[in-house]
């Protein structure tokens, strides 16, 4: 799912996996690909239940192409990580364009 507020030109690609084990490498690195591939500025990968192989629970890195993606496992329906990482990457995003 890509997403992004209408009045921005802020967009988001979104991957949401629900495993019965830890979500492999090779997911994260397909979603890389995926982020860097298309017009989205950032990526946010979430697991509801289980880890994602090589990633701590909560975790914000970069794509080959420089792109933050926030990674965020071990989610239930309840959790609000999923709205407070968003938002950090939304302003982390608009702050780096304000000072390029």
């Amino acid at each position: 799912m890509i997403w992004g507020p209408s009045e921005s030109s802020f967009k988001l690609l979104i991957e949401v996996k629900n495993y019965n084990s830890t979500v492999p490498n090779i997911e994260v690195e397909k979603f890389h690909r995926d982020v860097d591939s298309t017009d989205c500025n950032a990526g946010l990968f979430l697991s509801f239940g289980q880890k994602i192989a090589m990633k701590n629970r909560v975790m914000i890195g970069k794509t080959t192409k420089n792109k933050h993606v926030s990674y965020l496992s071990q989610l239930n329906l309840l959790n609000v990580d999923i709205i407070i990482n968003t938002i950090l990457l939304m302003k982390h995003n608009h702050f780096q364009d304000i000072a390029s």
